[in-house]
């Protein structure tokens, strides 16, 4: 056997099992000036096309900067004179990426035109028709509505009401003398309440109205133990009827004047001295008349007067209620 056959299968085994960085020790001078080295030293790969990244719905990707090749050190192989250089175990090399599909920009749509606002149609306004003029009996009051203001006066329609009062007044009582025959006069008082029906016409500023009723009461006669007429507590009936004429000072308060006849029956009891003149009817009143409406309903009556044959003071105080 020759001995070149021999030492040349040894050498490759041993080539075949010496690390691979050993060998690169040996037979590679660094460049001293060059930069450091990379731990594993590969083979340049193609050049592969950059991919470029998908892009966002909303803004255009940033353009990515060209990579700039690294430098690869300048390495020179020492190769001994009587040695063959060893071969090198090359890596195996990475699979290529396969490319990014290319990226679809989607058209951006027209801007959808606008129409044209719709123009409404214009109401024509009809003629106000002129009001109509109310008729006399027509009036700002109605009989459902409290509101009263005192602003201003308005016409009311015309009003039926029932009216109670309490009446009094001084009256002389005409005496005959048992003994002399003569004639003497004394004092009554009279105490009654009416009952009447009042029928009112209201215009503008002043209206009028009538009423007539029935009263009854008692009445007194004299001072006790004056030694005159004296008796209490003498029942008296009668009728009465009148009216009245007022100013509408606004839509709560009416001033006015009254007339009142009234025809009464008074049976006075007789005594030993003196005798009682039966009295003359009828009886007259003037008065003044005031009347304080409440609400609609109801209505303040209040008059002072004076009786005319006596020339005594009268007075009479009632509540009238409203029937429509």
């Amino acid at each position: 056997m020759d001995f070149k056959y021999i030492f040349l299968v040894i050498v490759l085994s041993i080539s075949l099992v010496w690390p691979e960085q050993g060998v690169a020790q040996q037979y590679i001078d660094i460049d001293l000036n060059a930069p450091p080295p990379q731990k594993k030293q590969q083979a340049p790969a193609a050049k592969k096309p950059a991919a470029k990244p998908a892009p966002r719905p909303a803004a255009r990707p940033a353009p990515q900067p060209a990579q700039r090749p690294t430098q690869k050190p300048v390495q020179r192989q020492v190769v001994p004179a009587k040695q063959q250089p060893r071969p090198v175990a090359k890596p195996a090399p990475r699979p290529i990426p396969a490319p990014a599909p290319p990226v679809v920009q989607k058209p951006t749509p027209a801007p959808t035109p606008v129409p044209a606002p719709v123009q409404r149609p214009v109401a024509v306004p009809q003629p106000t028709p002129a009001p109509q003029p109310k008729a006399e009996t027509s009036t700002a009051d109605a009989s459902s509505s409290t509101d009263l203001s005192d602003d201003k006066p308005t016409r009311f329609k015309n009003r039926h009401g029932f009216t109670v009062d309490y009446t009094t007044w001084y009256e002389t009582l005409k005496l005959t003398s048992v003994a002399t025959k003569s004639l003497m006069e004394g004092t009554s008082h009279y105490f009654g309440v009416s009952f009447n029906y009042d029928f009112t016409v209201y215009r503008e500023r002043w209206g009028y109205a009538f009423n007539v009723g029935a009263i009854t009461g008692n009445a007194q006669a004299g001072t006790k133990d004056s030694g005159d007429y004296y008796e209490r507590r003498i029942a008296w009936t009668g009728f009465r009827g009148g009216g009245r004429l007022f100013w509408r000072a606004n839509n709560r308060i009416d001033l006015g004047f009254g007339f009142l006849a009234q025809s009464k029956s008074t049976k006075w009891p007789e005594e030993e001295n003196f005798i009682v003149v039966p009295q003359a009817n009828p009886h007259y009143f003037y008065y003044l008349d005031t009347r304080w409406r409440l609400n609609y309903r109801y209505e303040l009556v209040q008059s002072f007067g004076t009786h005319l044959r006596s020339y005594a003071l009268a007075w009479m105080l009632g509540l009238t209620y409203t029937l429509n």
